[in-house]
């Protein structure tokens, strides 16, 4: 199975345990950006676009990063609204750090719960 593949199997896997089957969920794939993964959610419509960088990504890695982004569809709104707030770019920074260690979190306690075969 390619990487690619994998990706669509790991997003349709977590839809009904993360509780997003309702969600209309992109999945591009690019060589080009300079993260490995991003996800740009618009909660109030339940749509996302996932972005991978699968040459970025390692094989035995590709399950967690696929979850990490979905659970940005989940705390998208709780940024936003602290990016909304920021008075400065320190404070929209600190927005973003949180941001990112909540989903890491989230993620480190769902993976061995939700990894198939796990």
């Amino acid at each position: 199975m390619t990487k690619a593949q994998q990706v669509e199997r790991y997003v349709a896997l977590l839809r009904v345990p993360l509780r997003l089957a309702d969600w209309a969920i992109t999945i591009k794939l690019t060589a080009y950006q300079s993260e490995r993964a991003a996800c740009v959610a618009q909660p109030e419509y339940k749509e996302a676009t996932l972005y991978f960088n699968l040459r970025r990504i390692p094989k035995t890695q590709l399950f967690a990063y696929v979850l990490h982004e979905m659970l940005h569809m989940h705390v998208w709104r709780l940024a936003a609204v602290g990016e909304r707030l920021a008075e400065n770019p320190k404070d929209l920074e600190a927005v973003r750090w949180e941001e990112e260690a909540l989903t890491v979190e989230l993620e480190r306690i769902l993976e061995p719960l939700l990894q198939p075969g796990g």
